[in-house]
């Protein structure tokens, strides 16, 4: 249940910053947030993938690409394959 709204606040927040600015301090906002979920949550596939996409979205190719690993170190190799499907599509 907990993970489930932190889930739908998360997509309700990158909903919001959708049209804006990437160099808005929207965006940097909603990366805290993405950061403080993950704190907790960190084996949560969901909330990775949503987060990757947003900073694939964003541009930002270095916090991606970190980001990728800490999720490849975080999750079960099971779900590695979600990462993966995301990392791979930066790189084309």
């Amino acid at each position: 249940m907990f993970q489930q709204l932190w889930y739908a606040y998360l997509t309700e927040r990158c909903n919001n910053v959708r049209d804006l600015c990437v160099g808005s301090s929207a965006h940097d906002s909603l990366g805290n947030t993405f950061e403080r979920a993950l704190v907790t949550m960190h084996k949560m596939p969901k909330i990775w993938e949503l987060y990757l996409y947003t900073l694939l979205n964003q541009g930002c190719v270095t916090k991606m690409r970190r980001s990728c690993d800490r999720a490849l170190a975080s999750l079960p190799v099971t779900q590695h394959d979600r990462v993966w499907k995301i990392y791979l599509v930066r790189e084309n």
